[in-house]
């Protein structure tokens, strides 16, 4: 129906998928790829490693999960041949006009809908407190709940905000009146956010956008938007609109507080009431029809009415003066607001774009005016040959090369369940199971030192971009101490870094390489395409690890990622998904081990409060001083408080609400094939720091030298203390959906 329609199909697999469905999958697309090469959207790179060794042909377009925001991130897709990237949200005109003006690629942004709180693919929130992952597809929607703030003082919290309040919803995003901004930024495709919504609203607003692109090529001199296809737009559905951050990086009036669902069009207030006939009376500009929903805004919460009966008064100007029949009991005042919650005639007129409209032609133009005919929609013949080759031999054949033998690529062994079997000859003797700390300043740093821990993975970013604080001279002394002490230090680089921040990394990042500092903890694929092309140009030995952030999550881009290391081996090790469980991550680390015999380390998280949110928001936005931002929380309605701080540029960070804690599965964890635990020491003093590090540290050492005995004795004095008590094992034991 697309194709006949002059239209195309991408398919979203945006999604992390398991080694327990990799299978299906390959299966799945040699199914779809005979009946459609449009293109695929995709963030795993697993999937990726899937589409170009097998289905070659087959367009792919990087998905917003993929959080592109950089030109490095574009330059490494244009590298691995992606088709399209869909930008991320948070960025403003200029700085998309800075992207497409490269011509890297085509690209991609989201023009109208709902608007996640925090960078798409950095989400963990649904995952972390109700075992449902955004990352694949099934976010339960935390941020569109109520949130209330404390502060903490020595006394206990004390809430610093009146009532429960929507918090992190974000309004919807409407580029209606900016639709020449847009086009001439240079973009290939405007998308419309159609998820979980009905298709009444898609049809409605496609219809509307469409009409506007086509009225601004036809007479650009001429754009003007007629308030009646806003009032379309707004009453379709939608929460309160904006431009989001198009105009402003930091926009405060982005988040809707009052409320999270769709909010319909203001058609007034109640200006009289009659009790005895039950009706009241309204101004409004805007008309009603028999079976429209209206919502009255009272004190007491919203009441829905639908229209039966209805009457004009009078008219005013443009107003008409309406008086509604009420056929129930219901509680207003005057002076209450009144919205339309459904307009009756709008869902006519929706209905009818998808009723009895199969097989019809259409004229529909592409976004940038073109007279080419839509290609991609057949596939060549020789193409079709490569395909249809393929049969289940030969993608079995794939799937072996790759670890996943017949009917064993199912972990059936049950949650927790991983035991020394991992280990060759169940041998602990030589293992070098190390420990990894995230520090934040000095003091921390040699607290982590001299409890043991082996990286020392230091996160300042602000001491690399600014030139004030950026000394050549002290991470010379912090390395060669590191050095001393038996440590590596690793430079933490952050998940978010727009262009400006990641040339002014550039200039700082061969002082740091003269001064010995060779090892760099990322979590964003354009600082990975930097990293790289220096290592290969310069061949200066890099060391670079990938964070959990690169949401690692299957056999398969752990390959990827190891024959993008390429000639010269500079990645050295990887963090792996935070969503995983002890099996899941026992298979892909045995696989590993098993296909290309690999010698790089695999750490997780282990110990701290996880960074479940990251948002282009100002943390000062809803905290009154930004100084003690570590002081406040965020409550939701049960009670859970989710610590606030901030990213090196002031945007929000919101904590989990429990530190993770692997201290009581290190015997699992090892056998697991893991080579690190991380310990984050955000919010933890500097002697808190140390006893936890030499502890972890001890545990460690008497599980691979003493035995399960031994181990067990020692863990068993920890149950009641204070620093490893009222914790989450986090994704270990679980997994998620």
């Amino acid at each position: 129906f697309a194709h006949k329609n002059n239209a195309k199909i991408y398919l979203t697999l945006n999604t992390l998928i398991k080694d327990s469905e990799i299978e299906e999958v390959i299966f799945f697309l040699k199914d779809y790829v005979q009946i459609c090469t449009d293109g695929v959207i995709i963030t795993d790179f697993g999937i990726y490693k899937i589409i170009k060794d097998l289905f070659p042909f087959l367009p792919i377009h990087a998905s917003t999960q993929l959080n592109i925001h950089n030109i490095y991130s574009l330059k490494l897709l244009k590298e691995l041949k992606f088709k399209r990237a869909i930008l991320a949200r948070e960025l403003t005109l200029n700085e998309i006009k800075d992207i497409t003006g490269k011509r890297f690629l085509e690209v991609e942004i989201f023009g109208h809908g709902s608007q996640c709180y925090c960078y798409s693919g950095n989400c963990y929130f649904s995952s972390f407190v109700g075992g449902r992952s955004g990352n694949r597809g099934r976010c339960t929607q935390p941020c569109r709940m109520k949130y209330k703030i404390s502060k903490k003082d020595s006394s206990g919290f004390h809430y610093i905000t009146k009532k429960d309040n929507f918090l992190l919803s974000k309004n919807d995003l409407c580029t209606l009146e900016m639709i020449p901004e847009i086009i001439n930024t240079g973009i290939n495709a405007l998308k419309i956010e159609g998820r979980m919504k009905s298709a009444e609203y898609v049809g409605i607003v496609i219809k509307i956008y469409r009409k506007y692109i086509d009225m601004y090529y036809e007479n650009p001199e001429n754009f003007r938007v007629k308030k009646e296809d806003l009032y379309k737009i707004t009453q379709i559905f939608s929460r309160e609109l904006g431009t989001g951050y198009f105009r402003n990086k930091y926009p405060k009036e982005i988040i809707s507080i009052k409320k999270s669902g769709s909010i319909g069009n203001f058609l007034g207030r109640i200006t009289e009431i009659n009790y005895a006939g039950k009706s009241f009376c309204m101004k409004s500009k805007w008309s009603i029809n028999k079976g429209d929903i209206v919502e009255v805004w009272t004190n007491r919460g919203n009441e829905h009415i639908k229209i039966s009966s209805y009457q004009v008064i009078d008219k005013v100007k443009e107003n008409i003066i309406y008086e509604i029949t009420v056929n129930k009991k219901i509680n207003i005042a005057l002076n209450d607001r009144v919205f339309k919650f459904f307009d009756s005639q709008l869902d006519v007129e929706a209905k009818s774009l998808f009723k009895n409209n199969y097989h019809k032609g259409s004229n529909n133009k592409a976004l940038i005016y073109s007279n080419k005919v839509m290609e991609g929609h057949k596939i060549s013949k020789s193409k079709s040959e490569n395909i249809f080759s393929k049969d289940k031999s030969a993608l079995r054949k794939y799937l072996n090369r790759y670890g996943f033998r017949d009917g064993k690529n199912k972990d059936e062994r049950g949650i927790g369940a991983v035991s020394c079997d991992y280990i060759p000859n169940n041998k602990l003797d030589g293992l070098d199971f190390k420990l990894s700390a995230i520090v934040y300043n000095e003091d921390q740093l040699k607290s982590a030192v001299n409890g043991g821990a082996f990286y020392i993975i230091y996160d300042n970013f602000n001491e690399f971009i600014d030139k004030k604080l950026f000394s050549k001279r002290k991470f010379k002394q912090i390395s060669d101490h590191c050095r001393n002490c038996g440590a590596e230090l690793v430079i933490n680089i952050p998940p978010v870094l727009y262009d400006d921040n990641i040339n002014k990394f550039k200039e700082n990042f061969y002082s740091l390489v003269s001064e010995g500092v060779k090892s760099f903890f990322i979590s964003n694929i354009g600082v990975l395409q930097l990293l790289d092309y220096e290592n290969s140009l310069k061949k200066i030995d890099l060391n670079i690890f990938l964070s959990f952030y690169f949401n690692i999550f299957n056999s398969l881009a752990l390959n990827f990622f190891r024959e993008f290391s390429g000639k010269y081996k500079s990645i050295k090790g990887v963090a792996l998904s935070s969503e995983l469980n002890l099996n899941e991550i026992a298979e892909i680390i045995h696989r590993a081990k098993k296909t290309f015999n690999s010698k790089m380390d695999f750490f997780i998280y282990g110990h701290g409060k996880y960074p479940i949110l990251n948002s282009r928001y100002k943390a000062e936005y809803i905290i009154d001083d930004y100084n003690k931002r570590n002081k406040y929380c965020l409550e939701d309605m049960k009670g859970y408080k989710f610590q606030v701080d901030s990213d090196y540029s002031g945007s929000i960070l919101i904590l989990n609400s429990k530190n993770m804690c692997a201290f009581f599965e290190l015997d699992r964890i090892i056998c697991s094939g893991l080579s690190s635990v991380i310990i984050d020491s955000r919010f933890f003093n500097d002697t808190d720091l140390l006893k936890i590090i030499r502890s972890y540290k001890k545990a460690i050492s008497l599980f691979l030298n003493k035995g399960l005995k031994e181990y067990e004795g020692y863990i068993n004095y920890f149950k009641d203390n204070l620093l490893f008590k009222n914790y989450t094992k986090g994704h270990l034991l679980r997994g998620v959906q």
